[in-house]
């Protein structure tokens, strides 16, 4: 039996692959396209033996737009969604990863209405901000607890200097003058800070998963063991 991502799958790459030529010649009826979707419905849905399908949701709801309300968490995002009582096994697996995937993203100032200042990963090179401004908490707590469009000039759409000088001492105000608000008001948006292009790939997050569980103590062993590894992958 499969499980659940093997038949995503097979969906994907046979029963959405076989019609793909045809429909970019021909207008399919739309008979045909609904007997198509009900054998896929049934093989999504299908249980173990003679165990009676049952169809959860309808699969115009499954095929629905996030954009158009098809969501999980329908007030909150899914690092800001909390676990509740009897999980599924699937939501425990995301969650456990959840915090990994919070480490190794990195936030880009649009707007600046959704980024916390102390909070949340929007300065490169700036891991812990609370940490590097512990001295100046007391003085600036109430002003750091905003979002960082606080910290933006709405007439300049830049950033404003004087409270940037004021907040944050000369190395985190050059970091943050590398930055770019959108001057058409976008909103701000994640990116994976271990890709350069920002796009999130499973091989940068199995690197940096690995090296956030099993972090690199610099034993020269381990170097030795790394580079004869390196050259076996390479032949």
């Amino acid at each position: 039996m499969f499980s659940q991502g093997g038949r995503e799958i097979l969906l994907k790459s046979v029963a959405l692959a076989i019609p793909s030529y045809a429909m970019s010649c021909l207008k399919l009826s739309s008979t045909l396209c609904t007997e198509i979707e009900r054998m896929m419905s049934r093989f999504w849905w299908d249980q173990r033996k003679e165990e009676r399908k049952i169809h959860w949701q309808s699969w115009n709801t499954m095929c629905t737009l996030k954009s158009m309300g098809a969501r999980y968490f329908p007030k909150v995002n899914i690092l800001k969604a909390s676990i509740r009582s009897n999980p599924s096994y699937a939501w425990c697996g995301i969650w456990k990863a959840k915090n990994l995937l919070i480490q190794g993203r990195r936030w880009v100032v649009g707007d600046g209405h959704t980024i916390h200042i102390l909070n949340d990963n929007w300065i490169p090179g700036v891991k812990n901000l609370s940490r590097d401004l512990v001295n100046d908490l007391q003085h600036h707590n109430q002003q750091l607890e905003s979002p960082v469009a606080s910290l933006i000039d709405l007439n300049l759409k830049w950033w404003n200097l004087t409270k940037l000088r004021a907040l944050f001492n000369p190395k985190i105000v050059e970091a943050i003058l590398k930055l770019h608000p959108s001057p058409l008001g976008e909103k701000d948006f994640w990116l994976w800070e271990h890709e350069k292009i920002g796009l999130y790939f499973v091989s940068s997050a199995y690197r940096f998963f690995k090296n956030c569980l099993t972090p690199d103590r610099g034993n020269s062993s381990n170097t030795t063991k790394k580079k004869k590894w390196d050259t076996i992958w390479r032949l």
